[in-house]
């Protein structure tokens, strides 16, 4: 049931998600994507998820929150236990499918979320390279969460021989907590990150 999403969304704008428990999804608790066949251009805006539960419970499942198209994404004030198993890229993950040059991510926040066990990364940002895309990713704000899992951050962007021209991706991770972790961060081909004020203790 890798695709069997609790939350299956396409084309949608102005779309709340509060208050609501996910526990035990076998796809995705939330998909948010650009159709159930590849290809075809479709893009989300405006979409707000906050003070929800996504508990994996056994960690053996795929992302709490996927990410393929969004413009103007908050994901706020929740809470990720449990969350996800090995092999997957993380609690949330941003990655829009090979190919899809159409794709936009930017305009998406990330503050005040607890994550808590688990295996993988916190967030996994496997990105496209911008220098590829019609519109280039942009404005991503990782802020005040407080993270207890094995891993931090994944990060993978442009290639390194791209050039001064390429569009910066203006990834920001800021005033996070991250405890326990191995692995704090893997970055490779980042253009425009800022990581500043952030707490990593054991």
């Amino acid at each position: 049931g890798e695709h069997d999403h609790m939350l299956n969304l396409h084309a949608v704008s102005r779309v709340l998600v509060e208050r609501v428990t996910f526990r035990g999804w076998r796809g995705d608790a939330i998909y948010i994507g650009s159709g159930n066949v590849n290809g075809i251009e479709r893009h989300n805006t405006q979409i707000a998820i906050r003070d929800c539960l996504f508990d994996g419970v056994n960690s053996e499942n795929r992302n709490a929150i996927s990410v393929l198209d969004c413009d103007g994404l908050k994901i706020e004030g929740n809470r990720f236990l449990n969350t996800t198993k090995t092999g997957m890229p993380g609690a949330i993950d941003f990655e829009p499918n090979p190919g899809s040059t159409w794709a936009i991510i930017r305009n998406c926040e990330i503050r005040g979320n607890r994550f808590v066990g688990g295996n993988e990364a916190t967030i996994g940002l496997l990105l496209l390279p911008n220098s590829t895309l019609t519109t280039p990713i942009q404005n991503i704000i990782i802020e005040g969460n407080f993270i207890e899992k094995p891993k931090g951050f994944n990060f993978v962007g442009d290639g390194a021989s791209t050039g001064d021209a390429t569009p910066s991706y203006g990834v920001v991770f800021r005033n996070n907590t991250i405890r326990g972790a191995t692995t704090l961060f893997l970055i490779d081909g980042a253009r425009g990150v800022e990581i500043s004020n952030n707490l990593f203790d054991e």
